[in-house]
């Protein structure tokens, strides 16, 4: 997301199988993927043999780490929570919407996981605004 835009985003972000996935399957299968990302805009979805493709502001694929459009964490926040933050220290208002089904990553995305690597978009923005009070001169 570029910094000063002040209209509505629309990401998407793949993440990886997760055990209750490859629990769900016969020993020795594995879950099959059926969405591709050939650009950070795009994303193909493929059912039944058809494939359909569909645009967005950005698409994050974190689904493995080989792919050359790999997202982590840190690139949620330096590609949308940095203008978030900046949006906020303007003194506008800012909203996370993340939807999607039980166990898509909504909550990985935006809270994260306890390690500094694995912090999520809101822990990220909140240090950013202390940071930015911390610099700032008293009174």
């Amino acid at each position: 997301m570029q910094d000063g835009k002040d209209t509505v985003q629309v990401a998407v972000r793949v993440r990886p199988f997760i055990k209750e996935e490859y629990a769900r399957l016969s020993s020795g299968q594995t879950p099959t993927l059926c969405v591709a990302a050939p650009s950070i805009q795009s994303l193909d979805i493929t059912n039944n043999g058809k494939t359909q493709r569909f645009s967005f502001d950005r698409v994050f694929w974190s689904h493995n780490v080989e792919h050359p459009h790999f997202a982590t964490q840190a690139t949620l926040y330096e590609e949308m929570g940095t203008s978030m933050l900046q949006h906020v220290l303007n003194g506008y208002n800012t909203c996370i919407f993340a939807y999607g089904q039980t166990g898509s990553g909504k909550s990985y995305s935006v809270l994260g996981q306890d390690t500094e690597e694995g912090r999520g978009l809101l822990p990220r923005i909140v240090q950013g605004l202390f940071e930015h009070f911390d610099a700032s001169p008293s009174g």
